[in-house]
């Protein structure tokens, strides 16, 4: 019997690497007027399935691309060109990234550190920001999350703050699981943040008339700071 997979090939064009899955402050929107180009559904479903497939192979950049993916499947209900050319810059920068890894070498040094991001009004439909963080234990990092915010950040400072209150639970979480295995965290976990006024907001309770619109339950992030368990620290956004 023959083989009944299908083989894929990627667009002539894809060959060529990219320097990221999407261009630096690109954003992609839905269509509220008429649209001037169109895809057709077959072409549509061809490129996501050449995504799938390149994802499955790839398995070790999947998750970086993961949220550019989300963001353009969100569109595929009513494509247009803008959104393929999209989908068609992520099959780009993974043919130019297929080589790339995480280097984990051999260390005593078990110690925790994060580091935390926000996009501030990121989403041009709801003007709602993404909060992404990753974790490193002495090495190459093992762990990372990008998820959209709930409520829409007033400012970049509470999106940051927002976002940074995210890293931190995951961080107590791991701390934990550290615990239980024999490498418990003597020291407060680091965390590295881009935004100055978030972090003053965690060492400065007073702040009501910059604080007061913040949801209570990310306040977390301050009381963990008070117990000595995680310490936000600043990084410029060109060493993040």
């Amino acid at each position: 019997m023959g083989d009944s997979r299908r083989r894929v090939t990627l667009p002539e064009d894809s060959s060529t690497s990219s320097s990221g899955p999407r261009k630096a402050n690109w954003r992609i929107r839905r269509q509220r007027i008429q649209r001037l180009y169109t895809t057709s559904k077959q072409q549509w479903q061809i490129i996501f399935f050449q995504e799938l497939v390149l994802l499955h192979r790839q398995k070790k950049h999947g998750a970086f691309c993961r949220k550019n993916i989300k963001a353009v499947q969100r569109f595929m209900q009513s494509p247009s060109q803008v959104h393929y050319v999209a989908a068609k810059r992520i099959l780009r920068y993974l043919r130019g990234t297929k080589d790339f890894g995480i280097w984990y070498k051999s260390t005593n040094d078990a110690k925790l550190v994060g580091y935390t991001d926000s996009d501030w009004a990121g989403s041009v439909d709801d003007m709602k920001s993404t909060s992404g963080y990753t974790f490193s234990l002495g090495s190459g990092i093992f762990t990372w999350a990008s998820k959209k915010q709930a409520t829409v950040a007033q400012s970049s400072a509470e999106a940051e703050y927002i976002a940074a209150a995210a890293t931190s639970n995951h961080a107590i979480w791991l701390r934990r699981i550290l615990e239980d295995i024999g490498e418990k965290q003597e020291e407060p976990t680091t965390i590295y943040c881009d935004n100055k006024s978030a972090i003053a907001i965690t060492k400065n309770p007073v702040q009501h008339n910059r604080t007061k619109h913040i949801d209570i339950k990310y306040h977390s992030l301050r009381e963990a700071t008070t117990r000595g368990e995680i310490e936000l620290k600043y990084c410029s956004t060109e060493e993040h």
